[in-house]
């Protein structure tokens, strides 16, 4: 059977150029391995390939789910799964290309999650209304309080995955507990790891936030908030969250721009960390 191609690499270094390059050559299906892309009409802000641009290669797990729905690791790698078994008894080529760096391990080491308790559901309500009332700060500062420990496992602008990782402390699920992998990735798999020079990533980064201003970021943002309150979980995303604070007159455009490269920079330093954990890996260098 061919190998599943499996692309990896920081935001902006060409993940999408080379799986499309790459598909193309083999005439494979691309699965979409991100967790912003998979919202409908935030196209901008997570940098979707337009249909235009695809050049007639397939897209699976793009514009799946409306803002107002959550899509976790779980949940994606359970289509992911499907989708993999479909394409492959077609005998239809595969590349996985993404910059969500635990869904793509989740895939790669067979994850298992924990069964979710029975209590699961009033001690939501509990959270629930500890984020209406005081926002993710409140989240983060309860889990900081009770499992430390916890926190530098989750994105702590992720309100779903705070809540998830205090549900999982009070119910006595501990980190060892709370997800069961494979030590070594599936052997179906080549990897491939995209890199390039940190100023040249850092500054093709910056380009890349001016042309999302450039087309039309704002006012996607503006849309998006006539249908969706501005404390919607996916409009918390890199980006989108920023947007919001400039519109909603607490920063002015030249600091939200900064904010969005900083701390796109600062994610792409945190994916390089995280790659740099795969194993059986082949790099390239982009120059």
């Amino acid at each position: 059977m061919t190998p599943i191609q499996v692309v990896i690499g920081p935001t902006a270094v060409g993940k999408s150029d080379f799986a499309l390059t790459l598909a193309q050559s083999t005439g494979a299906h691309i699965i979409s391995a991100d967790a912003i892309q998979v919202y409908k009409g935030m196209d901008i802000g997570s940098a979707k390939l337009p249909i235009e641009e695809r050049r007639g290669i397939p897209h699976h797990l793009i514009d799946t789910r409306t803002p107002e729905n959550t899509y976790s690791v779980a949940d994606f790698l359970e289509e992911c799964r499907s989708k993999v078994a479909e394409l492959q008894r077609k005998n239809t080529p595969i590349v996985i290309c993404g910059g969500t760096a635990l869904y793509v391990r989740s895939f790669l080491h067979n994850y298992e999650f924990a069964p979710k308790s029975p209590n699961d559901a009033v001690l939501r309500d509990e959270l629930n209304h500890l984020y209406e009332t005081g926002g993710i700060d409140a989240l983060v500062a309860l889990l900081e309080n009770e499992a430390p420990e916890r926190l530098a496992l989750i994105d702590t602008h992720n309100p779903r995955r705070v809540q998830r990782a205090i549900e999982q402390h009070r119910l006595g699920i501990s980190i060892e507990d709370s997800t069961r992998h494979a030590p070594e990735p599936r052997n179906d798999c080549k990897i491939t790891g995209l890199n390039m020079d940190r100023d040249a990533l850092y500054e093709r980064i910056n380009r890349r936030v001016d042309h999302m201003i450039e087309i039309g970021l704002i006012d996607e943002v503006e849309s998006l908030l006539k249908t969706y309150p501005k404390d919607t979980p996916a409009l918390t995303a890199l980006g989108y969250k920023e947007c919001i604070q400039f519109l909603s007159g607490s920063i002015h455009k030249s600091e939200m721009i900064e904010l969005i490269k900083q701390k796109t920079r600062n994610f792409a330093k945190r994916q390089l960390t995280w790659y740099r954990k795969f194993s059986n890996v082949t790099w390239i260098q982009i120059p």
